[in-house]
């Protein structure tokens, strides 16, 4: 089971956040068959939303970070922020 979808869509999204952002949190809650993503600016103050109809994510929520590295947006895992 692949969760490249997610890693695209969190892409999708960090893409077009403004230049003075150089963080973001990703969460990802799972709600009946369906999910929610939501980035923040890790002050809870929401940058992005999505809703996803349909996901066979194995857990209820996830958690991830996304950093600015000085040339791209790299996404980590909590242990590795």
């Amino acid at each position: 089971v692949g969760c490249y979808w997610l890693m695209d869509a969190i892409a999708s999204h960090v893409l077009h956040l403004s230049k003075k952002e150089t963080f973001a949190g990703c969460k990802l809650v799972k709600a009946k068959q369906g999910a929610e993503l939501v980035i923040d600016d890790g002050n809870g103050n929401v940058l992005a939303k999505q809703n996803i109809r349909y996901t066979d994510f194995p857990l209820d929520s996830m958690r991830l970070y996304a950093c600015w590295g000085e040339e791209r947006w790299i996404i980590m895992l909590p242990s590795e922020y």
